[in-house]
């Protein structure tokens, strides 16, 4: 049975390895960053704004590469918070065109560009240049994140605890993985192919 891979994944080696304090990257990203933990409206032991904030310096364009690497399709991801204060994690994915866009708009239209290293995809970006007619299809999903399993904040010095911050983070990819990884595979395999 063939791997399905994971949309959302933390490597606590790379973080080792490349560690200027030989420690953990990502906490010298998170002490750089703590001032995304402050806001005056949210209180500090708030666990989901925790949590996002973690994930904010643990994804790109904040780590690159990021503490989270993400699947080629994963385009970004924000927090979302509805009008009871419930929060998600939303995921943006580049998803192909509609079966009737090609024959409406033509066969010299511009999407998505997919990239490789050898035969396996790195990522799909918005190619640059505004010559022709683009069109970038993206499938949003909106992750709801489970509060109780989020570890409570912790702060050392006015720094997020870095192992309290990895714990944030590994939740939300668990709980987003449920949902957006067989949605990768999908996409990657319209027709259920191989």
């Amino acid at each position: 049975m063939p791997t399905i891979p994971r949309a959302f994944t933390t490597d606590d080696r790379y973080d080792r390895d490349r560690a200027s304090n030989g420690r953990s990257r990502y906490g010298s990203y998170l002490a750089i960053h703590r001032h995304l933990f402050l806001d005056e409206d949210v209180p500090t032991a708030q666990v989901d704004w925790f949590a996002f904030s973690a994930w904010e310096i643990a994804t790109s364009p904040i780590m690159a590469p990021g503490y989270v690497h993400t699947h080629p399709r994963v385009i970004s991801t924000e927090p979302h918070w509805d009008d009871d204060g419930r929060p998600a994690l939303t995921v943006h994915l580049a998803a192909p065109w509609p079966l009737r866009v090609p024959d409406m708009l033509g066969p010299n239209v511009n999407t998505w560009e997919c990239h490789y290293s050898g035969d396996q995809i790195v990522d799909w970006s918005q190619p640059w240049d505004n010559d022709r007619v683009s069109v970038f299809t993206t499938l949003t999903v909106r992750v709801p994140i489970p509060v109780d399993r989020l570890p409570a904040p912790r702060y050392r010095v006015d720094v997020p605890d870095i192992e309290t911050a990895k714990h944030a983070v590994n939740v939300l990819c668990m709980t987003a993985n449920r949902i957006v990884n067989g949605l990768c595979v999908a996409l990657d395999n319209p027709r259920g192919g191989q």
